[in-house]
């Protein structure tokens, strides 16, 4: 059977902690792009400023940012 997520579980994970500003921003907004609403995309990032500036551009874009226990992952729902 296949998996279906919840409304919290990612179905697709970015792992941006090899890149540095903009290229995290770039790389999670296209995943984001190519993923229909309502979906959750888990964001992997190096540090809490990356958090920062990735969380910050998913608000711009008006996505939802979702609790997590680690501040270096991040859950992103596509609004």
């Amino acid at each position: 059977m296949p998996h279906t997520p919840t409304l919290s579980q990612p179905c697709r994970t970015v792992d941006v902690r090899a890149l540095y500003c903009p290229m995290t921003s770039v790389h999670v907004r296209a995943q984001l792009d190519a993923m229909a609403v309502g979906t959750v995309l888990a964001v992997l990032v190096r540090d809490t400023v990356t958090a920062g500036n990735v969380s910050a551009m998913v608000r711009l874009l008006r996505h939802e940012l979702l609790p997590s226990a680690d501040p270096c992952r991040l859950l992103v729902r596509k609004c």
